[in-house]
């Protein structure tokens, strides 16, 4: 008999919501993150840790990135311009989302009706012995 292999995704232990998001400034190589004596969290450079880069950069406090991330975000301005465009983008998405929810609520109504007068029919043959009980 043949033998499928299915690649197991690695388990991550460690949480933080900039966790795959962050990316060395130094390389471009991701930022891992690591819990160093089961307390702190720090991000390091993949590209450092398995020497794929020349690159110098080594563990960052968590909490030093998070900030430099909010630092970030209050420099960034949107063109007005690319704000109308962006809430347009997004009221078209969320209308097409919306219509498909609707046809889905729809299909799944009918289903379940469909369903019900299933188990009444069933119930019925059942009640007049035409299905035996071992079947039912």
């Amino acid at each position: 008999m043949p033998v499928t292999v299915v690649p197991r995704e690695k388990q991550r232990k460690h949480h933080h919501y900039l966790k795959s998001t962050v990316f060395c400034g130094g390389c471009g190589e991701r930022m891992c993150l690591t819990n160093a004596k089961g307390t702190y969290l720090y991000f390091f450079c993949i590209g450092h840790h398995q020497r794929r880069s020349a690159c110098r950069q080594r563990y960052v406090l968590a909490e030093k990135v998070s900030a430099m991330v909010e630092d970030y975000y209050q420099q960034v301005q949107v063109d007005p311009k690319d704000i109308d465009r962006i809430r347009k983008v997004l009221h078209e998405e969320l209308a097409g989302r919306r219509h498909q929810n609707a046809e889905e609520v729809t299909r799944q109504r009918r289903r379940l009706n469909r369903l019900s007068k299933e188990r009444q029919k069933l119930l019925q043959a059942h009640y007049s012995d035409a299905i035996p009980l071992e079947i039912s």
